[in-house]
């Protein structure tokens, strides 16, 4: 590492001009290969990345902040952006122009290890133009560009903007430590923001369970958009965000078996547990797919069915997880339902016997979406008959690009129902209640039932678990 004097640090007016130039074409263009492949070029092609330093002198640290995607180290293509940081985040002048500089090329291999602090991503030029890589991309970038000096597109797996603000002031290096593939909740599916969205706008999710780790992501994408897919080559990029149809999509390849409580319940309340059961066991890998709502979370959902039930079918194709809902299929159940009716995958039905003479059914995944639950509890009713009148008449409404609401009316098993707020039965808060219509006043206001969320309980369970 280099002390030196403020100006000497800086790299010439003209490469930093550049390098602003190529971000915020790479931010205009998320899905970009190329766009990302030229600014991190330029990056890896600076003299040397600076850093705020903290700590000691003699055991220095770079500064780093908490964002949603994760603790991220800042670094800087010049010295006054580093001060202006420090500044802006609550540094005294002095802390602020206590700079690292880091020559290249090893200033690559000293920031990816810096994952073994708990350190997930690198963010230049915080808070503009803020771009970002996982430490974990860095190296396999610097290789790849050394292979291919001007060939297929390499760039890391996020790239043109900032992540969405810090969750805390600063963090040292020392910050907590980030989960991995086969941690307790699965990657980038069980993310608040794997795909870029701003917090307020849903985020619609799938796993794809594989038999086999795909070649790479250019095999990947290229199975669904060749021209896409022969651009990327092969480029080590585990997670990549590429428009397909006006909707930003990312993958994100798991190289290992998926790991979460979350797929554990899934399948273990499937009613087809034993297929499900098995297609998961065998699975290796995993495709994790998201798609931005960006206002239309209608689109985003069926489009994302799409995709999900296109790689459901390929080769090694074992099972679908969509976390949101609770729901864990066989890849083939999965891509036929999408291909006879895609709203009914948007979101899950559970069915159940309440009593020898009422079964109940329930959604799950509609809240996620922005929507509220819907509950049937019908006498008469089996519940393979409740679950398919309900999922029949949920997506009725969907297709129609909007989510149930209080007052509509629906035909369930020949009858009319009348949806009305209530609280669910399985303690997921409030929902709409399907009642008869018949009992519902035309005059009545509908109410709310108390509040009282009973623990939610198994559905297909067989014995205690």
């Amino acid at each position: 590492m280099e002390n030196r004097e403020e100006a000497s640090l800086n790299p010439d007016p003209d490469v930093v001009a550049e390098i602003d130039r190529l971000a915020a074409a790479a931010k205009a263009a998320p899905g970009d290969t190329v766009a990302m492949a030229a600014l991190w070029r330029a990056v890896y092609g600076l003299e040397r990345w600076i850093f705020i330093a903290r700590g000691t002198h003699d055991e220095p640290s770079p500064y780093a902040l908490s964002f949603d995607e994760g603790p991220m180290v800042l670094a800087f293509t010049t010295a006054e952006r580093a001060q202006e940081a420090g500044r802006r985040n609550g540094l005294s002048e002095e802390e602020s122009s206590l700079l690292l500089s880091v020559p290249l090329p090893g200033a690559i291999e000293w920031a990816a290890s810096l994952a073994g602090t708990g350190i997930t991503g690198i963010l230049f030029d915080y808070p503009a133009p803020g771009y970002f890589a996982p430490l974990g991309n860095l190296i396999p970038m610097r290789d790849h560009m050394a292979r291919n000096p001007v060939g297929p597109p390499a760039g890391p797996s996020t790239a043109g903007s900032s992540p969405a603000g810090p969750s805390s002031a600063a963090a040292s290096g020392s910050a907590a430590m980030a989960s991995g593939p086969a941690a307790d909740a699965a990657p980038a599916a069980e993310r608040p923001d794997a795909s870029g969205a701003p917090a307020s706008a849903p985020v619609v999710r799938s796993v794809v369970l594989l038999r086999d780790a795909p070649a790479g992501m250019g095999a990947v994408v290229g199975s669904l958009m060749p021209d896409a897919g022969s651009r990327i080559g092969d480029a080590p990029l585990p997670r990549l965000t590429v428009t397909v149809n006006d909707v930003p999509v990312t993958f994100e390849i798991s190289t290992a078996p998926i790991v979460a409580r979350q797929l554990d319940y899934a399948v273990s309340q499937s009613p087809l547990r034993d297929l499900v059961q098995e297609a998961v066991a065998q699975h290796t890998a995993a495709l994790v797919l998201s798609a931005a709502s960006d206002g239309d979370v209608f689109r985003a959902s069926e489009l994302l069915a799409h995709v999900t039930a296109h790689y459901a079918q390929e080769p090694g194709g074992l099972a679908v997880w969509l976390p949101d809902a609770d729901h864990a299929t066989t890849a083939v159940m999965y891509a036929g339902e999408v291909a006879q009716r895609p709203a009914q995958v948007w979101f899950h039905t559970m069915a159940a016997r309440m009593d020898e003479s009422t079964s109940l059914a329930h959604t799950i995944g509609l809240g996620h979406l922005g929507g509220e639950e819907v509950q049937l509890r019908a006498a008469g009713l089996t519940p393979a008959d409740a679950h398919r009148a309900l999922r029949g008449a949920v997506a009725t409404i969907l297709e129609k690009r909007r989510f149930p609401a209080a007052g509509d009316t629906i035909e369930l098993g020949g009858a009319t129902f009348s949806l009305v707020p209530a609280v669910s039965v399985i303690g997921v808060g409030d929902v709409l209640d399907a009642v008869p219509a018949s009992a519902v006043s035309p005059a009545e206001s509908p109410q709310r039932d108390e509040p009282g969320r009973p623990a939610r309980r198994g559905w297909f369970g067989r014995g205690s678990r």
